[in-house]
Parts: structure tokens; C-alpha cells; sequence
């Protein structure tokens, strides 16, 4: 089975680091349902709104599978730090075009 694992044929070790990047997420997601669940029983017995509770849960949850994204990528064998920077242009490319819309919504231009 070791001879298996460590062969040097590139599909297995493609196939190998998909399944590594699987078994991440799959984690990942588990453990932010888990989180999800506490942080909203633990905020609604402290006496806090439901829909705030259930908003800091649902912001538990994504930051978690977030991670687990960011944890999963190099194992895929993709630079999460470009995919991050690609993502920030996007941002900063859609943000402006965002603003000059509310601003003519909100004043005649």
C-alpha cells in the first residue's frame, strides 16, 4: 500500500492531493455547523435577539469554512495568495461603479 501511495505517477498524486483537499473541507464544514450551533444556543441563553444570535452564528460559520478553503487551496497545489489578490482587484474594480450609482441615485448628476 506504500508503494501505492508514494509512486510517482502524476494522476495518482493529482487524485491523492484532491481527495487531501476533500477530506479539508469536509472537516471544515462539520466543525462550522458545530460552531454555528453553539455560538447561537450560547448567545439565545445569555438573553440575545435570535436574529442576532442567528446572524454571529451564520458569520462563525462562513469564517470558519473560509479557512477551511484557504486551507484546502495549496493542498490543490493553487497560490491562495494571488487568488486573494485577484479577488481584492475585483473588489476595488466593482466598488466604484457601486458608489457613482448610489451617488446619481441621490443627487440629479
Amino acid at each position: 500500500m506504500s508503494n501505492f501511495l508514494s509512486s510517482g505517477d502524476p494522476l495518482t498524486q493529482i487524485l491523492l492531493n484532491i481527495v487531501q483537499a476533500l477530506v479539508i473541507l469536509l472537516v471544515a464544514l462539520v466543525l462550522a455547523s458545530f460552531a454555528k450551533g453553539w455560538v447561537v444556543r450560547l448567545l439565545t441563553r445569555s438573553r440575545a435577539n435570535l436574529n442576532v444570535a442567528t446572524l454571529v452564528g451564520n458569520l462563525v460559520q462562513v469564517g470558519i469554512v473560509l479557512i477551511g478553503i484557504i486551507t484546502a487551496l495549496p493542498v490543490i497545489g493553487v497560490q491562495w495568495a494571488s487568488l486573494v489578490a485577484v479577488l481584492s482587484i475585483a473588489g476595488l474594480a466593482i466598488s466604484p461603479m457601486t458608489i457613482y450609482r448610489w451617488w446619481c441615485r441621490t443627487t440629479p448628476c
